[in-house]
């Protein structure tokens, strides 16, 4: 019975070894602690609506997944520290699910990134995630820093590619970007939109030099590509783009005539996105999107002859001598 007891117990602290490191949900994260140094705060136990706080870097000795699944709304907060996968992405936020991702640091140092033989993305989101803090980048060629296939909000933070061949949002989904710092590090582009993606902020830098894809690229996605994404196959891409700055030589790439329209922004270069404007927008000197001037009418001048006071005077001068002569009719005809 003892030997039998002790096996259980050994087996208990086995599994709890393994399940540290691998994929936890809220729940798993609450009973690991302090073990995952992931501390758990409930905001609304009913609603279950939490908060998770990381106390220190755990990086690839040490990496941990974390679950967020349906009906869950969970505040993550990097408190300046790194947060690095293990086996599947670092966040998975599944369908029915809201995640935020905030960093509380002063000097915003909080990361998310994926381990280097981990091929999954670092973030997969399946339900609603919006991020408002952290560094997000993929060390993993071939993989996202975030793989949309949900609702996608960016206000803030920084996503950027440091490997080559690897992206750094692919948006099989609905995105909207607010602000952030986009950074293209290397060959691939920072963001691949394969549904409906809208910029209407944020802060886009290419550091690749020369020779690299564009910052952006909009295209429908192979049928093979769309079943790993788990979309329709009818999904078209669709970017509009009303603001944000955009320092590179090569923004755009636009592939199977999908749908881009820009409204506004900055751009460094804009040979790559001129034929995206709307009518009546232009650039500046400096790239800014501006509406266009309007261009002055010509005045036409009549062609008919103006009345000259030459051909007035005599008609004036008759008319006087007629309403006299009148005038002093009137008068004799009274006096008799």
């Amino acid at each position: 019975m003892k030997k039998i007891l002790m096996f259980g117990v050994i087996a208990m602290f086995t599994l709890f070894l393994i399940n540290d490191v691998n994929a936890a949900t809220i729940d798993q994260l609450k009973s690991w602690y302090p073990g995952t140094k992931i501390k758990v705060e409930d905001i609304d136990v009913s609603s279950k609506n939490y908060k998770l706080i990381l106390e220190e870097n755990l990086t690839d000795e040490n990496g941990q997944d974390i679950v967020v699944q349906k009906g869950e709304t969970v505040t993550i907060d990097l408190a300046g520290h790194t947060l690095t996968s293990f086996s599947v992405s670092a966040v998975e936020v599944q369908a029915g699910a809201i995640v935020n991702i905030i960093d509380s640091s002063a000097d915003h140092t909080g990361k998310i990134v994926n381990k280097r033989d981990v091929a999954y993305s670092v973030i997969g989101n399946k339900g609603t995630l919006k991020i408002e803090g952290g560094t997000i980048s993929s060390n993993l060629a071939g993989h996202a820093a975030i793989l949309n296939t949900g609702e996608l909000t960016i206000d803030g933070g920084k996503i950027e590619t440091t490997v080559d061949n690897a992206f750094g949002i692919t948006n099989a989904g609905k995105a909207t970007i607010n602000g952030g710092e986009f950074i293209q590090g290397k060959n691939y582009s920072v963001i691949v939109n394969n549904a409906e993606l809208k910029l209407n902020g944020g802060i886009f830098t290419s550091k690749t030099g020369e020779s690299h894809n564009a910052l952006i690229t909009n295209l429908t996605a192979t049928s093979d590509e769309l079943k790993k994404l788990e979309v329709n196959e009818n999904t078209k891409a669709d970017l509009t783009i009303t603001n944000g700055e955009f320092n590179t030589d090569f923004v755009l790439s636009n592939k199977q005539s999908d749908k881009v329209n820009i409204k506004g922004g900055k751009f460094g270069e804009t040979k790559s996105i001129e034929n995206y404007l709307d009518e009546n927008l232009t650039f500046d000197a400096e790239g800014n999107v501006i509406v266009k001037k309007e261009e002055p009418k010509t005045n036409i001048q009549s062609t008919e002859k103006n009345p000259n006071t030459s051909d007035i005077l005599p008609l004036s001068i008759g008319a006087l001598l007629i309403s006299g002569i009148g005038l002093i009719y009137l008068l004799k005809k009274k006096c008799n």
